[in-house]
């Protein structure tokens, strides 16, 4: 996911726009609704699901690790 347009907790995540911002607001609230509805829906399922955020890929190796250790 996009920090930003998922509404991360980190500081991307946590930036806020400078143009149109209640829109900006209302989108990634809404953005962070469906996501968190998607995963609950998949695990309803069956499905397990893992959310690797933008911000994460800077560290390869800890995104390795957690994706081997969440398919083992």
């Amino acid at each position: 996911n996009g920090c930003f347009w998922h509404g991360h907790d980190c500081v991307r995540g946590a930036r806020a726009p400078k143009t149109n911002a209640e829109y900006w607001r209302l989108k990634i609230s809404r953005n962070s609704l469906r996501d968190s509805s998607n995963v609950e829906a998949l695990k309803a399922k069956g499905w397990r699901a893992v959310v690797i955020w933008e911000c994460e890929l800077k560290e390869l190796s800890k995104v390795k690790k957690r994706l081997a250790a969440f398919l083992h």
